[in-house]
C-alpha cells in the first residue's frame, strides 16, 4: 500500500505558487499529482507525489522557503488531525504536548517519525522525513522542503502553549546551510545549525515542564493514557526504524540496544520482525542507506564524515556499501542525482 496523506495538507499551494506567476495546475501533473487535489481537501494524495510537489514548486519559483512559507500561510488548520490534537488535550505541561505531538506524527503518515531525547539541561524533539517507496516518478530526491515545512508547522503548535513570541533554543537541520536564513529565522529565531545529524527542535527544561493555565487545557482529560494508546498503535517495524535514527548518531546501533530502549527482550524483537518478513539487520541497512542519501545530496559532509557518523569502520567500506545498493559510488551518485542545494 502507497503511504499517503489528506489533501488538506496543499491547502495554499494554488496560490502561493500563482504570487510567483506560476499555474499550480502544472505543477502538480510534473509532480504526477491530481491537480484536483490542490482545491479540496477530502483526496488522498501519495507521500511521494507530495514531496515531488514542494520541491517542483520551490525550484519552479526559485523560492529556497517555499516549503516554509507554505507552513506559515496554512496555520495549524491544515495539519492532520492527529496533530491539531496535541493543542487541544487537557494537558498540564507543555512536556505532555510536546510526547503527544512526538507520538501522533508516527500515525498521521508513514512519511514521518519523531521521538523526544532527554538530557540533564533540556529536551529535543527530532524529526524524521523519509522517502518509504520507490513507486512512481520521483521527481526530486531533495526532502528539505518537506522537513522544514513539517518542522515549522510543530512550530507553530508549541507556540500556541508557550506564547507566539516563542521560539526553540535552538534548531538544527540535517541538510546545508542556505545561506540566507530570514525566512528560517522568522520562525525558530537565530540559533540555527546546519549539517546536523539529526532535525529537531531544543527546549529548555523549565520550558518543558511549563505548567499550562486553566484556561490551556480544553480538550481531552487523559492526554496520558491517550500516548499509551498512540504507542501501541505504531506498527513494530517503524518503532525499530525510529529507534534506529535516535541511537545510530550516539555510536554503534545494536540489536540489543534497540531492544532495550523499546523495553523488550532480543528474543521477542526478533520474532517481532520475523513476523514482518524482516531482520534487524535489514532495518539497520535500510536506514543507514536512507541516511546515507540525505546527507549525500543535502549536506556538506565528507564522505568519511558521513562514514563515521553512520558508525562504517571505514571510508571505503561505507563506499562499498553504497554502491551494492545503487550501482554508483558516492561520488557518481552524487553527479548523477545532484549535491547540496
Amino acid at each position: 500500500m502507497k503511504p499517503m496523506l489528506s489533501s488538506a495538507a496543499l491547502k495554499g499551494v494554488a496560490e502561493l505558487t500563482e504570487q510567483y506567476g506560476y499555474c499550480a495546475d502544472s505543477i502538480a501533473s510534473r509532480a504526477d499529482m491530481d491537480a484536483t487535489a490542490l482545491y479540496r481537501t477530502d483526496l488522498m494524495v501519495s507521500t511521494r507525489s507530495f514531496n515531488n510537489l514542494l520541491e517542483e514548486a520551490a525550484a519552479v519559483c526559485e523560492e529556497r522557503f517555499f516549503g516554509v512559507k507554505l507552513a506559515r500561510m496554512q496555520g495549524v488548520e491544515s495539519l492532520h488531525p492527529l496533530l491539531q490534537s496535541a493543542i487541544k488535550i487537557n494537558a498540564n505541561a507543555v512536556g505532555e504536548v510536546v510526547n503527544y505531538l512526538s507520538k501522533n506524527l508516527d500515525l498521521s503518515s508513514r512519511q514521518l517519525s519523531s521521538s523526544v531525547v532527554k538530557d540533564d539541561t533540556g529536551i529535543t524533539l527530532c524529526f524524521e522525513v523519509r522517502r518509504v517507496t520507490t513507486e512512481g516518478k520521483v521527481l526530486h530526491h531533495s526532502l528539505i522542503q518537506a522537513t522544514e515545512h513539517l518542522m515549522c508547522h510543530c512550530c507553530y503548535i508549541l507556540q500556541q502553549v508557550l506564547g507566539n513570541d516563542w521560539r526553540p533554543t535552538h534548531t538544527q537541520f540535517r541538510h546545508a546551510d542556505p545561506g540566507k536564513r530570514l525566512a528560517l529565522e522568522k520562525v525558530f529565531g537565530a540559533n540555527l545549525y546546519f549539517n546536523q545529524d539529526i532535525n529537531a527542535i531544543r527546549l529548555s527544561n523549565e520550558e518543558y515542564n511549563h505548567r499550562l493555565s486553566a484556561a490551556s487545557n480544553t480538550g481531552y482529560s487523559d492526554a496520558e493514557d491517550k500516548s499509551g494508546i498512540i504507542e501501541s498503535g505504531i506498527p513494530a517495524i517503524r518503532k525499530v526504524n525510529r529507534t534506529i535514527v535516535k541511537l545510530i548518531n550516539s555510536g554503534p546501533c545494536t540489536l540489543d540496544k534497540v531492544a532495550d530502549e523499546l523495553d523488550i527482550n532480543r528474543r521477542t524483537l526478533q520474532y517481532r520482525l520475523r513476523k514482518n518478513n524482516t531482520s534487524y539487520q535489514a532495518l539497520y541497512d535500510s536506514s543507514r542507506f536512507e541516511l546515507a542519501r540525505q546527507y549525500l545530496l543535502q549536506s556538506e559532509l565528507t564522505v568519511v564524515e558521513i562514514a563515521e557518523r553512520l558508525n562504517f569502520s571505514d571510508s571505503p567500506g561505507f563506499c562499498h556499501f553504497f554502491k551494492s545498493r545503487t550501482g554508483y559510488s558516492p561520488k557518481e551518485y552524487i553527479e548523477k542525482v545532484g549535491g547540496p542545494l
